[in-house]
């Protein structure tokens, strides 16, 4: 069982699956990546009703310590920047393992009671490595149905933008480090790739945490501080 302190730990690329994570993307998907613009257009008219846009947030991973956490704070933000127009209430996209969803369902729908934000929650399966399919669904629904970029301008010039919270990742008890690192690449690499086709109005943020590289009481191997040798 991973420590409630272990999980709370961020490193972004601190690991050995997140350097090849940033080879991978960077000289793999360039042009995918050249294409996540990190800044949203002006709102358009569509907008201008609620004289902002509708932020929908995208979580995966949701049902971990660190994805809660995520889920938790973007509800507290929401709760201060919303207009109140229900046009423009953001959302949360809590994306879990589909054995997982009704349980992730329950529990935010009793957080909402005790706790109301105006923000939406809404929980739907995600499954790392099917090829996208799962976040494509996601995000479907976020910009409405809109497509991609290229077939219309309806994501570029859409009253919602979005941003990813990569937060999931391949992990458990294994001998084999190098294909669970690989795994985890693969995963990014269809993040990446599906959300390129609404850019530029999307954003991607990466995480990881301590539990991406050491074992359960396991001291760091210098005595001192986790590195990549200790994966």
């Amino acid at each position: 069982m991973i420590s409630r302190n272990s999980c709370a730990s961020f490193l972004l690329f601190g690991n050995v699956a997140s350097i090849l994570l940033l080879v991978h993307v960077a000289f793999v998907l360039p042009k995918s990546i050249s294409s996540l613009a990190l800044h949203a257009p002006a709102p358009t008219a569509a907008a201008a009703a609620c004289q902002r846009q509708r932020m929908v947030s995208i979580v995966t991973g949701a049902s971990g310590f660190v994805g809660r956490e995520v889920v938790h704070a973007l509800r507290r933000d929401a709760a201060t920047s919303s207009s109140g127009a229900p046009d423009c209430k953001d959302e949360v996209l809590c994306l879990v393992r589909g054995r997982r969803v009704d349980e992730e369902t329950r529990y935010w729908d009793s957080v909402s009671r005790r706790d109301a934000h105006d923000c939406a929650i809404r929980v739907m399966p995600y499954e790392m490595c099917d090829g996208g399919q799962t976040l494509a669904n996601a995000l479907e629904y976020a910009y409405g149905g809109s497509s991609s970029s290229s077939d219309s301008d309806d994501a570029a010039t859409s009253s919602t933008k979005c941003c990813v919270y990569h937060v999931a990742s391949v992990f458990g008890p294994t001998d084999d480090h190098r294909q669970t690192a690989l795994d985890n690449v693969r995963g990014t690499e269809e993040v990446v790739k599906t959300m390129s086709k609404y850019a530029p109005n999307i954003k991607l943020v990466l995480t990881s945490s301590m539990a991406a590289v050491r074992a359960t009481n396991q001291p760091p191997k210098n005595g001192g501080w986790y590195t990549p040798d200790d994966w």
